[in-house]
């Protein structure tokens, strides 16, 4: 169920505006807006957004009937909006597949310095495995959601299998 999902709302291509923000991914936004402004409380504005790939996947999840805690690392005060919190509990639940172990379509793959130089700066959606490449379901690919084909190469870092 996750995966036809993840195809359909990629395919509709949803993008944000300047902000990352806007009514066209808003529901993307609200899964985790009461968390963000209880910390900074800018996001009670709906004219400001973030990076949203966390929340795109997070909603498909609540969408196709996961109860994900959105605290899920109890020794943390982050949550889901963050990638590194997503690799940090799929290491807590043993969960985590390397990158170089065989994945599987509903799997979350996690990525590298895709986007920025930066290590987890990236999550979506495995659709789809072939020899070289895969093809994946992501938010806030440059502000829009897609469908994707990645290389099989360094920037995945590994996938969540739940």
């Amino acid at each position: 169920m996750l995966v036809s999902l993840a195809r359909q709302e990629g395919m509709l291509a949803l993008k944000g505006n300047t902000s990352k923000a806007g009514p066209t991914i808003e529901k993307y936004l609200s899964v985790f807006k009461e968390a963000l402004s209880a910390r900074d409380p800018k996001y009670k504005n709906y004219e400001i957004g973030y990076d949203w790939c966390c929340a795109y996947v997070y909603y498909l999840m609540k969408q196709a009937g996961y109860e994900l805690d959105f605290m899920p690392v109890k020794s943390s005060i982050w949550h889901l909006a963050a990638v590194r919190t997503w690799y940090n509990w799929a290491i807590q639940e043993d969960i985590f597949i390397e990158s170089s172990c065989p994945s599987e379509a509903g799997d979350l793959v996690l990525f590298d310095k895709l986007i920025k130089d930066k290590e987890l700066d990236h999550i979506g959606i495995l659709l789809e495995i072939h020899q070289n490449y895969i093809i994946t379901s992501e938010g806030n690919y440059h502000n829009c959601a897609g469908i994707f084909k990645r290389q099989k190469d360094s920037t995945v870092r590994g996938f969540i299998r739940l």
